[in-house]
């Protein structure tokens, strides 16, 4: 059994309101992931290797 669903599973049995602490920690989860996409810098196009020698290629 991987460490996660050990985890999942004492939670869930052993800790009253586990399920929250589970929830709690998705939406923390989710929500950093989508900060981290709103962080990336828009895609700057960068010019090819020929347009910096006079685009001779």
């Amino acid at each position: 059994m991987t460490s996660w669903k050990i985890v999942f599973l004492v939670l869930m049995v052993l800790i009253p309101g586990g399920s929250l602490v589970l929830l709690a920690l998705a939406t923390a989860k989710a929500l950093r992931a989508s900060w981290d996409r709103s962080l990336r810098p828009a895609h700057v196009p960068v010019p090819d290797a020929g347009a910096s020698n006079g685009g001779t290629g």
